[in-house]
């Protein structure tokens, strides 16, 4: 009954952190769109000119396919760990960076389209423009950068500011703020992160465009339809090109909480496998004291005790020992409650209700397996009981 209630606890805590996953918003649109990843090759187009002239080609044939209402590129897609790059962020008059390394952030290249297929809201500011009409030396911060650099979480201060990646390398204005968005896991807060327009720059020393891109499109038909239809879009640009990683943002979401889902599915299985032998366990042995006590329960209706007394007693027998492997049960959940931590969001490993919920699941079954044998205990005929060996 201890494990039992350790088991089913640990079941209820990953139920609950799987529910408020699900429940959390992630700044982003998850239902209804489609992300195709493909990559403009190095020999057919060698120049920064050549690749933005191919997205743009491949956005506006994306953007005619019946039912896309909005699509954009981008280097990286949140929850994915694609194109991942991170790079310090250097505030052009603050001190503090001078003295030492600003923390890193994570660098994202896209088009103006983006943020429209993703659903993230402009908080501040302006977007970028086309992406053949795109400015190198501008930028977009997600509001947690303009919180964490300028304090302020409504993005208006960061507006005009300049920054560069590193001491040497050009500046760039900050032309907008975009909503937060959970990039790394759902499980995490809404990351720092800076977006950068596909565009040529003007430096002769920076021309490394993105050349592996994702294609996102926000659809009001069918996402697998719509995969396959951007697919063959690209085709037509370009047959060359390969593509890969085709799916929907709600199939990234749910690859972001495949281990808790697996690790809840196993918890699970396992609870009520433990309670079920727990449940057997102790009704077989109430059970077997019912048959060794059959003569003494006979005298007691011998004497006067009403059956439903004597039912009564049996069950609280069962309870009591019920009780004890509960208490047990509640002491190992604490000691193994750490170890649960690193599986749960947004719920404590000793969660009152939790753990309240899974005690009257254990005492309900609890009460079921004692109860039966002492219905029979009360149907015991004394003068039976009395002949009996």
């Amino acid at each position: 009954m201890a494990f039992a209630l350790v088991v089913l606890a640990a079941s209820g805590l990953l139920m609950r952190s799987f529910a408020r996953l699900h429940a959390v918003k992630p700044g982003f649109a998850v239902d209804g769109v489609a992300t195709v990843w493909l990559s403009a090759p190095q020999l057919r187009y060698p120049k920064d000119s050549a690749i933005v002239r191919f997205y743009t080609q491949v956005t506006d044939r994306v953007a005619q396919i019946p039912g896309v209402r909005d699509v954009g590129v981008t280097s990286r897609l949140p929850l994915e760990s694609h194109g991942i790059d991170m790079d310090p962020v250097w505030i052009e008059g603050d001190v503090a960076s001078t003295k030492q390394v600003p923390p890193l952030e994570l660098y994202t290249t896209v088009d103006a389209g983006y943020f429209r297929a993703m659903s993230i809201p402009l908080i501040a500011g302006r977007p970028f423009d086309r992406i053949d009409r795109q400015h190198y030396d501008e930028a977009i911060i997600s509001t947690e950068t303009a919180r964490h650099f300028f304090h302020d979480s409504t993005g208006k201060s960061a507006i005009g500011k300049r920054f560069r990646q590193l001491p040497g390398t050009p500046w760039h204005t900050i032309i907008g703020v975009v909503g937060g968005t959970r990039d790394t896991s759902l499980a995490a807060g809404p990351a720092r992160v800076v977006y950068f327009p596909e565009s040529v720059s003007t430096d002769t020393i920076i021309n490394q465009l993105a050349r592996t891109m994702a294609i996102v499109a926000r659809t009001n038909g069918d996402v697998a339809a719509t995969t396959r239809a951007i697919q063959q879009a690209i085709r037509e640009v370009d047959p060359t090109v390969p593509t890969f990683d085709v799916r929907s943002m709600r199939s990234a979401a749910d690859a972001s909480i495949a281990q808790l889902s697996f690790t809840m599915v196993v918890l699970g299985v396992a609870a009520g496998v433990t309670l079920i032998l727990g449940v057997v366990g102790l009704y077989g042995v109430i059970a077997y004291v019912v048959t060794l006590r059959t003569r003494e329960l006979g005298v007691r209706i011998a004497l006067g005790a009403q059956p439903t007394a004597v039912a009564a007693m049996v069950a609280r027998q069962g309870l009591t020992v019920s009780g004890i492997g509960i208490v047990v049960g509640l002491v190992l959940v604490v000691l193994v409650a750490r170890f649960l931590r690193s599986f749960l969001f947004d719920v404590a490993p000793t969660d009152p209700g939790t753990l309240a919920s899974a005690t009257l699941i254990l005492v309900a079954f609890a009460f079921l397996a004692s109860w039966i044998p002492a219905r029979r205990a009360a149907r015991v005929n004394p003068l039976e009981a009395l002949r009996a060996d």
